[in-house]
């Protein structure tokens, strides 16, 4: 059990972006253990910042997930079929379409390697959460106050800057306070969770 949360190496100064851009993507491993090069990767999560109208870059045709933090976003895929990712929604790849704002907004989207489990989970907190034990977490407070606690211990949850949450595999971590958060879940047996939203 490492002590506190960590913050995330990739971005020592928060996932800042400027317009139209995207912030270093955090590469990462199922394990935790650092990739050893651009290509050895399970996982990479990046922060997109969107003017009104400006297209989501495509990402790489592995499985992936997708959730505007400020504003909805249009989909657009190549069938014809369209719908609306409400904020703080999470949609599931491969995305073969384009996504479009009608507001200026961040978006986060995360890439996974086939057959990897991992997941964005996005929410308002309202009081505590349970998180499940036997999977890494990353903790990305967007507004408001929380801790995170274990048995006795606690700890805060700075806002805008994401945390490593200590590894546990008997016991589950809580979250607890108010405001919006986003939970990056890594599941380290390799099995797809299946739980979130899918594009039609």
């Amino acid at each position: 059990m490492s002590v506190g949360p960590i913050p995330v190496d990739a971005w020592p100064d928060g996932p800042t972006t400027s317009a139209g851009g995207a912030s270093h993507p955090l590469l990462g491993t199922v394990t935790g253990e650092p990739p050893q090069d651009t290509d050895d990767w399970h996982w990479q999560l990046a922060l997109h910042t969107l003017a009104a109208g400006a297209e989501l870059p495509a990402g790489p045709g592995e499985p992936g997930q997708i959730t505007p933090l400020d504003a909805p976003l249009q989909l657009h895929q190549h069938d014809g079929h369209s719908r609306a990712l409400l904020r703080l929604q999470v949609a599931r790849g491969p995305f073969t379409g384009r996504a479009l704002p009608a507001e200026a907004t961040r978006v986060v989207s995360l890439h996974l390697r086939e057959g990897v489990a991992a997941e964005l989970i996005a929410r308002p907190l309202q009081g505590p959460m349970l998180l499940p034990a036997g999977a890494r977490w990353m903790a990305w407070l967007l507004a408001g106050r929380a801790e995170v606690q274990w048995g006795d211990a606690r700890w805060p949850l700075p806002v805008d800057r994401p945390m490593w949450l200590p590894d546990d595999d008997a016991r589950r971590l809580r979250i607890d306070g108010g405001g919006e958060v986003l939970l990056l879940k890594i599941d380290a047996r390799g099995v797809d969770p299946l739980t979130l939203d899918t594009l039609g």
